[in-house]
């Protein structure tokens, strides 16, 4: 007699070329929703194909439920995975409505972290990014499997993700500023942008960065074009750098701002603004 549970099917992959296309079909017809997790899969991607060998240190895992119908839908896809110049946190993306029940959320998540317990040691999981029901439900259940407790204040941070199109934009309230330029960066700029990565790490222990590491993630992203300047010229002074953008999530049709920081000489002038717009448009 068929069964009137869903069963729950949990597929891993060691390469991010393994990954079948109907998981990379379903990430991208959400593609605001999967930003955290996307682009980091087809980046590793197109390098595993550009070096024909594998990215190493990588573990995705996907969640799918079969109805007794024998449709198949993909619930939760997980990153482990080993970024150019650090070690990215867990990322859980849900392609389910998470509102469908706690425990049927559980269930999933619960499988999830054994799987992943399986393929990492305990300590790979620093942190985890997800909805907060999500990331609730697979901490608790990693605690329990590895006896790792969390932290005395476990809520690291919250993030809202706010979307914006030309459509949506509106003009600024405040007047033009003057004697400021906002543009991509340089390699000139390789030290003050350094300056200012790092002095943004320092308000997001445990994410905290020598200034070494900084300068190697300025570096890149000036490389890779994924980072703009507001440079600010007063008179009688020589030119620097009030504001840094960030843009390193992108993919077909959806890129993401993941750093905006101003030194603190420069807050409250309006210089963010001005080049979070300017990047924008």
């Amino acid at each position: 007699m068929p069964s009137s549970t869903p069963s729950i099917v949990m597929s891993s992959y060691s390469s991010p070329g393994q990954v079948v296309e109907g998981v990379l079909r379903t990430l991208r017809a959400s593609p605001c929703r999967s930003n955290i997790l996307l682009p980091l899969l087809e980046k590793a991607r197109e390098e595993e194909l550009s070096q024909q060998t594998a990215v190493p240190n990588q573990v995705w895992i996907v969640c799918t439920s079969t109805d007794p119908a024998g449709k198949a839908s993909i619930d939760f896809v997980l990153s482990c995975t080993q970024g150019p110049s650090k070690t990215y946190p867990i990322f859980i993306v849900p392609i389910m409505n998470c509102s469908t029940g706690t425990e049927y959320v559980r269930k999933r998540l619960a499988k999830m972290a054994h799987e992943l317990f399986h393929k990492v040691q305990p300590g790979r999981v620093f942190s985890v990014f997800a909805p907060d029901v999500v990331t609730d439900i697979f901490c608790g259940e990693w605690a329990q499997l590895t006896g790792i407790g969390l932290a005395h204040n476990p809520v690291y941070y919250h993030a809202w993700f706010m979307r914006c199109t030309p459509a949506s934009l509106k003009p600024s309230a405040r007047p033009g500023l003057i004697g400021c330029q906002s543009r991509l960066a340089t390699a000139e700029d390789a030290s003050l942008v350094g300056d200012l990565c790092y002095q943004f790490a320092l308000d997001s222990p445990p994410f905290v960065l020598t200034q070494w590491e900084a300068r190697k993630e300025a570096d890149l992203l000036i490389k890779k074009e994924e980072v703009w300047v507001c440079e600010v010229a007063m008179e009688g002074k020589r030119a620097t750098i009030a504001s840094i953008v960030a843009v390193t999530r992108s993919c077909k049709k959806v890129a993401a701002i993941t750093k905006v920081y101003t030194h603190p000489d420069w807050r409250m002038k309006g210089y963010a603004e001005n080049l979070v717009r300017h990047v924008t448009t």
